[in-house]
């Protein structure tokens, strides 16, 4: 295969290679090589590869008259490849503006096998950038119902591009209750997910992904936006704050020196994890 360029972003923790068409053909994208890519131990180690090819509006000139666009296709860590990932989206943006090709204010549409995600870069600085993207429509499945041990469980099914099965306060064993939502016949092709707590005026969400171990997140937000994140589970998108590894017991979402803390918690601990983006010189 010889020597090929490639560079590891991260976004929430949710780290990931990603590769250039120009440099990566398509066809030597396949799930062995993204397995080994991945693998912490014997590769690179990754959540996943991102592979991006520049479709137009990077030559100075838009020739559909549109803005500028971009080809995704993600590879997760196991070989599988999802229908598309917000982070993963986010990163390509992260990547765009640490080439100099997508400056601040500016959208791209980034085509996924999910469809197009428009997605803004609001913000690019030495740690880090802040991305917008609009996820589409979500489609909320009617509820389903399993049983764990001698509970019964709703679950709702919530489609954004790809699958997640939301069970909220879950009783009884955690991985118990993954597994009877991975069986419902209404996710043939596997599903993300998400079980929801809420803990001192906060949702922390504990996610099993398809292809990936737990990834703790708690969504802060203001008391008037919970009812909506009920109501729609994608309303986290407008969450104020998202805080990631250990948050303290006791805290509240109006505190802005806590707020604070906990992003220089965050950055901390992502940076001795090798997550967090090198500060430019």
């Amino acid at each position: 295969m010889g020597r090929r360029p490639f560079e590891k972003f991260q976004g929430l923790g949710n780290d990931f290679l990603v590769v250039d068409a120009e440099r990566w053909p398509e066809a030597m994208m396949t799930p062995a090589l993204a397995r080994a890519l991945c693998d912490r131990h014997l590769g690179v180690g990754g959540d996943g590869v991102l592979w991006v090819q520049r479709l137009h509006g990077f030559d100075g000139a838009s020739p559909q008259g549109d803005r500028r666009a971009v080809r995704l296709v993600i590879w997760n860590a196991d070989g599988t490849r999802p229908e598309m990932c917000g982070n993963g989206v986010r990163c390509v943006v992260d990547w765009l503006a640490h080439q100099g090709t997508l400056l601040e204010g500016e959208t791209v549409a980034v085509h996924t096998d999910a469809g197009v995600r428009a997605a803004t870069l609001l913000h690019h600085g030495a740690n880090g950038s802040r991305v917008a993207v609009e996820m589409g429509a979500i489609r909320l499945g009617p509820n389903e119902i399993v049983r764990v041990n001698d509970d019964a469980v709703e679950v709702t099914p919530v489609d954004v591009g790809n699958p997640h099965g939301v069970v909220f306060a879950p009783r009884g064993a955690v991985m118990d209750t993954v597994d009877a939502v991975r069986a419902l016949a209404v996710f043939p092709h596997g599903v993300n997910v998400e079980l929801v707590d809420e803990e001192a005026g906060a949702l922390r969400v504990r996610v099993n992904e398809r292809s990936l171990a737990w990834a703790d997140v708690v969504f802060v937000m203001e008391a008037r936006h919970r009812e909506q994140l009920r109501e729609r589970f994608g309303a986290a998108a407008r969450a104020r704050e998202v805080v990631v590894l250990d948050i303290p017991d006791a805290w509240t979402a109006d505190d802005p020196e806590l707020v604070a803390m906990l992003d220089r918690r965050v950055r901390e601990e992502l940076s001795l994890r090798g997550l967090w983006p090198d500060e430019a010189p």
